[in-house]
């Protein structure tokens, strides 16, 4: 396990600054968000956010923002990029902790690969936001189908049954894990570029009991370079146990774990 300096060093190492809080800013005059809302969450919003995409993206994403969403609301839209093959799959809910695995569940289950990811959470307003640049290896789809794509996302992260995933995990990967404040790290994860991965990192962080806060996914060379700000406990060697598809010894503090886990889903069922 690395230091908590190493952690920081790779937390700057995601920041672009290329994309300017002003570039952003300068876009988002005489839209319909207010200015005070919008210079709330610029300035709140996290660095990896604010350097994963073009200044004209991240206006686009944020004007989601607005008017203010309801309890339960999803917002979700589909937008098309330079590149014919990829669109940018954006979405926002109040407080949402499993929004970014819901994301993750219908983009694996649509067949979808996922080029570039960025999310960002705002704990004033309770707001979350991920924003995802996406295509189908097969080639173009039609706007009709990016709607039903957007509709099937929309629909799993407001409480329906998320799509079924079939994942196949592959070697090889590694899992870094770097603490930082109390009960906070930063995670690094580095796998085959492939379907349903994102998912499959996203719904292990979730079913043991971690929140992601703020993440940045990238493919480059037929790898996926991840890097998650969480809250809660992870264990690396039982997440890339689960990615690489090795079975690992467990620990008896992760067995009970574990054994808790169980139990609290069985007593939530009906």
């Amino acid at each position: 396990m690395a230091t908590p300096a190493s952690g920081h060093t790779l937390a700057a190492r995601y920041r672009d600054s290329v994309t300017t809080i002003g570039d952003v800013r300068a876009l988002l005059t005489g839209t319909s968000l207010p200015a005070e809302v919008a210079d709330g969450l610029l300035q709140e919003a996290s660095p990896w956010w604010l350097g994963g995409a073009s200044a004209q993206v991240l206006a686009a994403d944020l004007e989601l923002c607005h008017p203010p969403l309801a309890d339960g609301e999803v917002r979700v839209v589909a937008r098309p990029t330079f590149d014919e093959n990829v669109y940018r799959l954006t979405a926002v809910s109040r407080f949402h902790p499993s929004l970014l695995a819901a994301m993750a569940a219908t983009m694996a289950a649509e067949g979808l690969l996922v080029v570039k990811a960025v999310a960002t959470s705002w704990t004033a307003g309770q707001l979350v936001l991920t924003g995802a640049n996406v295509m189908h290896p097969d080639g173009p789809m039609q706007p009709a189908d990016w709607d039903r794509v957007s509709a099937a996302m929309r629909q799993a992260a407001s409480g329906g049954d998320e799509p079924r995933v079939a994942f196949k995990p592959r070697q090889p990967v590694t899992v870094d894990v770097f603490p930082r404040e109390e009960g906070q790290a930063l995670l690094e994860v580095r796998a085959p570029h492939r379907i349903g991965l994102l998912w499959a990192t996203c719904s292990w962080l979730a079913e043991h009991g971690c929140t992601v806060n703020a993440a940045f996914i990238e493919a480059s060379g037929g790898i996926r370079q991840s890097i998650y700000a969480v809250e809660g406990t992870v264990d690396a060697a039982a997440l890339r146990a689960h990615l690489a598809g090795r079975a690992i010894w467990l620990s008896p503090a992760s067995l009970l774990a574990n054994a808790l886990r169980w139990s609290q889903r069985r007593l939530r069922m009906p």
